[in-house]
């Protein structure tokens, strides 16, 4: 059987299409090859069986004459194909690649003539088949030099990274040399707190501020180690009269690339402010920038350290009133450069047992005398806790000490498994009711 389609565009009078064919043009149209072996093709024709079956269907025949188009038509159909003839009008055009499809469009790039299965076979572009594969493949090669630009970053952070995290620990042999760049808001050069802070030592009395956390870590240092070698020296910079903006560390839509490109950003950032000033961080051993806040909510939680990059971020609310408890914040976000860890429970903020209890094992349990540094505050019982507002509350633990490489960490575990007991079991049972 053979197909006659016609044309549905409208006209002033509606001919007969097999009777009045002035102006039309016939296309004959492969719809399905035939079983070569059953059919064998006829003569003159064997080339039209080498066309792919996905490019189906395509036009094999054109004519302004509809008998030599039935004459095709017929003999295609005796070989066992399935054919069409199409009939159009003068103006209706045909894709050059979908034969039995209208153009619709024109190629963004070359301006050949498409139908809507090209454009649909590039994704919703207007691309010619041509241009839609150099795009795919020019995207592809894209995509490999990508990955391996993140491969060759990934193996210079594990070959290079390891390397100069290695010196940077070999740099921290005592005495750690730390920069201290200081930021306050313009116009508050005598805030009790910012003068507080770098008071200079006085003959006769004990340092305050930024100078006893010298003088705690050197004490803490040689109770564990027995040496009477300085283990800080403090390089006090500032304070400079600025307003701080840094860029955010970190958005809820972040993947891991984006987190480590606003990181590196973010300590950029403090590096160049630091550098406007006359003074380059990269010379010492660690740094810490501290940021003195007017006031808000409890900015001290936005403070960050980190022992990759030996450095840390303090904020400080100008109205805290006691110089002492905002020099333990910093002593805390520098033990976290010095390589220690948090020793409070994530969801409660209690200083974790055993490692958060500077004195894990006396009896009773509770009031503890002193603080852990990496957790803070000092437990009054197992729900409660208070701030501690000296230095003389405040001690390294076993386990933070092993961290900062103090002691080894066999010395450490032996301290929290005294005569192989559960530190647990000891809690459970020295915990008093309330």
């Amino acid at each position: 059987m053979m197909y006659l389609i016609t044309a549905t565009r409208s006209r002033a009078s509606a001919p007969d299409p097999i009777l009045d064919v002035v102006g039309a043009r016939f296309r004959v149209i492969l719809i399905a090859l035939p079983d070569l072996e059953a059919n064998p093709p006829w003569e003159g024709s064997s080339t039209l069986w080498d066309i792919e079956p996905d490019r189906l269907p395509v036009v094999v025949f054109m004519t302004d004459e509809l008998s030599r188009a039935d004459d095709v038509a017929r003999r295609l159909r005796e070989s066992g194909a399935s054919v069409a003839v199409v009939t159009g009008w003068d103006g209706d055009e045909f894709c050059g690649v979908h034969g039995a499809e209208y153009v619709h469009s024109d190629c963004g790039v070359c301006g050949t003539e498409i139908c809507r299965r090209c454009q649909l076979e590039s994704g919703g572009r207007a691309l010619c088949p041509k241009h839609h594969t150099a795009l795919t493949r020019r995207r592809r090669r894209l995509r490999v030099r990508q990955l391996f630009s993140l491969f060759l970053f990934a193996v210079f952070l594990f070959k290079v990274g390891d390397r100069v995290l290695a010196d940077q620990r070999v740099a921290l042999d005592p005495p750690v040399e730390v920069g201290v760049f200081q930021f306050v808001p313009p116009g508050l050069a005598q805030h009790p707190l910012v003068r507080g802070m770098n008071q200079t030592q006085v003959q006769g009395r004990r340092p305050a501020g930024l100078l006893a956390i010298k003088e705690w870590y050197d004490a803490e240092y040689r109770r564990y180690t027995g040496s009477n070698r300085e283990y800080l020296e403090l390089k006090l910079q500032g304070p400079w009269f600025t307003e701080t903006a840094p860029p955010a560390l970190a958005a809820p839509e972040d993947g891991p690339l984006a987190l480590m490109w606003r990181s590196v950003n973010y300590s950029r950032y403090w590096r160049t402010l630091a550098r406007s000033r006359g003074v380059d961080p990269e010379t010492f051993a660690a740094r810490l920038y501290v940021v003195y806040e007017r006031a808000g909510d409890d900015v001290a939680s936005h403070s960050r350290g980190s022992e990759k990059g030996r450095v840390a971020v303090v904020h400080i609310s100008l109205d805290e009133e006691n110089p002492t408890y905002a020099a333990i914040t910093l002593a805390h976000e520098l033990g976290h450069v010095l390589g220690a860890t948090d020793k409070y429970e994530p969801d409660t903020f209690h200083s974790a047992y055993p490692e958060g209890y500077v004195e894990p094992y006396v009896r009773p349990l509770y009031p503890q005398r002193y603080a852990e540094l990496m957790a803070v505050d000092r437990p009054l019982n197992h729900n409660v806790e208070a701030e501690v507002r000296a230095f003389d509350r405040v001690r390294v633990g076993h386990r933070t000490a092993a961290e900062m490489r103090w002691i080894s960490e066999a010395q450490a575990d032996y301290f929290y498994q005294q005569e192989g007991t559960d530190p647990l079991d000891r809690l459970a049972a020295d915990i008093e009711p309330e």
